[in-house]
């Protein structure tokens, strides 16, 4: 029997329960714990369905809470099923997250109109029906009986998707729009919602540890850190398809909606091991910080930022003495060092600066208020001006480390690390749409931070990457099963001047088998060194134009463009130079 949970757990421990006969009051079992001065909780085992606000954790410390055997049902797209805000060594043993309605539904293509450009489709039994919430210009393509990705298909953006009937879709297909040719009859396409989270971790959180814990789907990310003290520790997370739903007779094609884990704004990153994504709608893993816009500059050499979105408290993150790096596009050199004095919200016109934002920001469409940053500088020396960009490095959930982790079958790339002072090993990689591993920055579009240093990749094992086809194209900037980049504003022409910000990175002992494209590209970087790694069947695709558009050299086992690298003792496929 579910049991719906009445109440949330907000803020200072408002309540939480359960109904009927099998009621559990969680902030008086809590009370009790804290009283007692005893650290653990153990919630009985069953399934509680949530109310929409889902479940708030906050102003816990040193709590360890065993939700063995618990599953949380998440019931709303656009808030969180559990959130933990200003909790100290929070710990959560094995919950499950699930969701229903589920933020995805999915069907089999039942016609194929190439002339038209059209792509119908049947929903699977049990699965949502076509309301307006799943009508999105997005869908991922899998194989007819295998649970994989289809082979050597593009990410899938179209014109518009109609509803025929509750059961029935159509997809319309744009004149540009890619892929058509890879569809056939019987092929099954899933269609995701892009909204909240599963699990979120916030401002004034730290030491999180999560084990035995899994996510079976979200409308979003499954796990966001934003601008927590730390990003925590992942013991045996597993983000996995749930069961079948009622009535379904085909398994589900997807766990999240988008990234399996997400740090951001935090001043380390996380802890994984022993973990395992799979099916989702993007990166396994992604950690970065941002670049900052210097608006305005005052006569004390101070200077106003901005961010395009309200209550964004980077404030709580940025420290006295960080260091910060001025970047001038559109290579973002660093042409500037300098330390904070002190990194304060402020009041800001956003109505004044909301054009410059949408140029920064691509993305970026709200008419809501924004938030403005004055920075002070310990020796202001000039290097501020308008127009330029600045990153924190500390902000930029470095210091993480990945290992003994299996990330397999999902859309995007493997780990995204925007970070430095990183540690991936011993991790193993399958099926994945882009390439296994990114380090580097993408401050064009995204606005993602930075140059990363001290990051060290070191015997992982790597098999059929690069199964999609947007990586193999000339506007891709990762050629490579591993590959150190730098996005930057491209230019006509290709001809870009890269400035070498990523340094001191290790490449070591990792086997490559398997890539469409190169297996390691290294590009933006100095002090690099690859050595003893194991290479075989790559650059399957032959796709030599792929990053023309980047200037970056692809086509063989380990392309160098424009960085430092020390070479020695990898074992290259005997065919190839």
């Amino acid at each position: 029997m579910k049991k719906p949970l009445t109440f949330i757990l907000l803020l200072a421990l408002s309540g939480a329960c359960v109904s009927a006969d099998e009621a559990f009051d969680l902030k008086a079992a809590l009370a009790t714990m804290q009283r007692k001065g005893e650290k653990s909780l153990k919630v009985p085992a069953g399934t509680y369905r949530l109310p929409e606000a889902g479940l708030a954790l906050s102003g816990l410390t040193d709590v360890t809470l065993d939700l063995s055997g618990v599953t949380l049902i998440a019931t709303s797209f656009d808030r969180p099923a559990l959130n933990l805000m200003d909790c100290r060594n929070v710990t959560i043993k094995g919950l499950t997250v699930d969701y229903d309605p589920l933020p995805f539904t999915q069907g089999s293509v039942t016609a194929v109109n190439r002339e038209a450009r059209t792509v119908e489709f049947a929903v699977h039994e049990g699965y949502p029906s076509l309301t307006s919430e799943y009508l999105v210009t997005r869908f991922h393509l899998f194989e007819k009986q295998e649970h994989r990705w289809k082979k050597d298909a593009p990410d899938y953006y179209v014109s518009r998707t109609e509803r025929i009937d509750d059961r029935h879709g159509r997809f319309v297909f744009g004149p540009d729009s890619p892929g058509l040719d890879r569809i056939e009859v019987g092929d099954r396409v899933a269609l995701n919602i892009r909204e909240a989270p599963a699990i979120s971790i916030s401002s004034g959180t730290s030491g999180t540890v999560m084990e035995d814990c899994t996510i079976h789907a979200s409308p979003g990310l499954g796990v966001i850190i934003r601008f927590a003290e730390d990003s925590g520790t992942y013991r045996r997370l597993k983000i996995l398809p749930g069961p079948r739903p009622a009535g379904a007779t085909e398994p589900r094609l997807l766990s999240t909606c988008a990234d399996g884990l997400n740090a951001a704004y935090t001043r380390k990153g996380p802890v994984l091991e022993d973990c395992e994504f799979a099916y989702m709608g993007d990166d396994s893993l992604n950690v970065h910080g941002t670049i900052l816009p210097v608006l305005e500059v005052y006569e004390d050499g101070s200077f106003l930022s901005v961010r395009p979105q309200k209550g964004e408290v980077f404030d709580l993150v940025v420290k006295p003495d960080d260091d910060l790096h001025f970047l001038q596009a559109p290579t973002y050199a660093i042409t500037g060092r300098s330390k904070i004095a002190s990194f304060e919200r402020v009041a800001g016109d956003s109505d004044q600066w909301r054009a410059q934002a949408r140029k920064i920001w691509p993305t970026f469409g709200s008419k809501g208020e924004m938030t403005f940053f004055r920075v002070r500088l310990q020796s202001p020396s000039g290097e501020a001006k308008p127009g330029m960009f600045f990153e924190i490095p500390a902000t930029a959930a470095g210091g993480y480390v990945v290992r003994d982790c299996y990330f397999h079958d999902h859309r995007a790339r493997g780990l995204r690390l925007m970070g430095g002072d990183g540690l991936v090993e011993n991790n193993r990689f399958e099926r994945i749409k882009g390439v296994a591993i990114s380090i580097g920055p993408s401050f064009a579009f995204w606005r993602e931070a930075g140059w990363c240093r001290n990051v060290t990749i070191r015997k992982n094992e790597i098999h059929d990457v690069g199964e999609g086809t947007n990586l193999r194209l000339p506007d891709s900037y990762t050629v490579g099963a591993i590959s150190v980049i730098a996005r930057v504003d491209p230019t006509p022409g290709g001809r870009i001047d890269y400035f070498p910000g990523n340094e001191d990175i290790l490449i070591e002992g990792n086997t490559i088998d398997g890539s469409s494209v190169g297996a390691i590209q290294i590009c933006a970087a100095k002090n690099t060194t690859v050595k003893d790694n194991i290479i075989r069947n790559v650059c399957l695709a032959h796709a030599t134009d792929a990053g023309r558009e980047y200037g970056l050299l692809s086509g063989r086992p380990i392309d160098v463009t424009q960085a430092e690298v020390e070479l020695e003792n990898n074992q290259l496929p005997p065919t190839q130079p």
